[in-house]
């Protein structure tokens, strides 16, 4: 029998060729990525989509 329990969505921060780049992974399957110059914004827009999405926010530094 397979797993019917969704999948959770994710939020994660990357760095790629000089750009911040938030990538959120829904629980149906999309991927959608937003590119920031400064980490500053991507870490705001990052904790705002896991805000809006119900995740848990990551333990500060």
């Amino acid at each position: 029998m397979a797993d019917t329990k969704p999948s959770l969505s994710t939020v994660e921060i990357s760095q790629s060729l000089g750009e911040w780049v938030v990538a959120i992974v829904t629980t149906d399957g999309h991927t959608y990525y937003r590119a920031f110059e400064r980490e500053s914004d991507a870490v705001a827009f990052a904790v705002n989509q896991r805000l809006h999405l119900g995740l848990q926010l990551p333990p500060p530094d």
